[in-house]
């Protein structure tokens, strides 16, 4: 029952469907869970209530909920996993989580899921495409910190790895004010690395948080 309100939740989430996607998920991690506690030894349960925390976790993670995402990926995980079978999903957790991380502008947590993953995954060709693109997607992430900011003319620098990437108001999100984008200077960010013929532009730039 509960890998079936599982599934159903999968399919209100491809319809977009948030909310009620939420509460089918919710029912079936419940009836997972209330099947574990009363037979601690049924790996079907044990491996429904997993995928259900994975779906909570991805969810989570797409309301910007990070730290009920994180506890319901660490949930979701196989710590040692040996079966073929535990390994193929402990690989889609740390790929759904990667992805979810990289969303959010966590470069160095959706890194790390990536590395994990990427030693878990077996040697099917599909997961090698995803992990492929995934580490390119990664690749093209970093993380800086707003050196200089010319408040008048809307653009900027951030410094990542001892590299120097304009950054142009436009490109931030929110989209901020000439005086919010002044108050950045110092501060960390996240973005996306664009080529261009004047040299590496910095664009996506995701603020966490404007100083007081």
């Amino acid at each position: 029952m509960a890998d079936n309100l599982r599934r159903w939740g999968e399919q209100l989430v491809g319809e977009g469907k948030r909310a009620e996607a939420t509460a089918k998920i919710n029912e079936a991690y419940q009836t997972a869970d209330e099947a574990v506690i009363a037979d601690p030894e049924d790996e079907r349960a044990l491996q429904t209530l997993r995928e259900c925390a994975l779906e909570k976790a991805c969810l989570a993670a797409s309301a910007g909920q990070l730290k009920l995402a994180s506890s319901a990926f660490d949930e979701a995980m196989i710590s040692r996993p040996v079966t073929a079978k535990q390994r193929r999903h402990a690989a889609k957790v740390c790929y759904r989580r990667s992805l979810a991380m990289l969303k959010a502008g966590k470069v160095a947590e959706a890194t790390d899921a990536y590395r994990i993953g990427d030693q878990l995954r077996l040697h099917d060709p599909d997961e090698r495409q995803k992990y492929e693109a995934l580490k390119i997607a990664l690749q093209s992430h970093k993380t800086g910190v707003v050196i200089r900011v010319d408040e008048d003319k809307g653009y900027g620098f951030i410094e990542a790895e001892g590299v120097r990437y304009f950054a142009h108001i436009s490109r931030t999100k929110p989209r901020l004010t000439n005086e919010e984008f002044k108050l950045l200077e110092g501060q960390p960010v996240a973005f996306q690395v664009a080529p261009s013929d004047g040299g590496p532009n910095a664009q996506a730039v995701d603020i966490v948080a404007l100083p007081a």
